[in-house]
């Protein structure tokens, strides 16, 4: 199979819907992997500002991104016997049974 010399902008939306990186960081990595060619990545550019793309994009970030420190913190703590599971279940916000239900076993 040949290797891929374009991308599409439906593609582009697809990877920034994914994983939050702007469509001018995508073009720019496709461009240093070498899918798209330097004068691709020129057009692909002109195109945005042409178009108003430069602060906001034709397509948003919908990732359901969650602080996860505070939930890593109470599980190291709670699996190193340094606060209870009572204490662990309050500081996470959910009841005791939820939390034993989510954290699951330890090793």
């Amino acid at each position: 199979m040949p290797a891929r010399r374009k991308i599409s902008l439906w593609e582009l939306k697809g990877l920034k819907e994914s994983y939050g990186v702007s469509l001018q960081a995508i073009i720019s990595r496709v461009g240093t992997l070498g899918l798209v060619t330097e004068r691709q990545a020129r057009n692909f550019r002109e195109t945005i500002r042409a178009n108003g793309w430069l602060v906001t994009e034709p397509v948003e970030y919908r990732g359901n991104e969650q602080a996860m420190r505070l939930q890593r913190l109470v599980s190291y703590a709670m699996a190193e016997r340094i606060i209870a599971p009572e204490r662990a279940a309050a500081l996470a916000g959910v009841s005791l049974a939820e939390f034993l239900s989510e954290l699951g076993e330890i090793y």
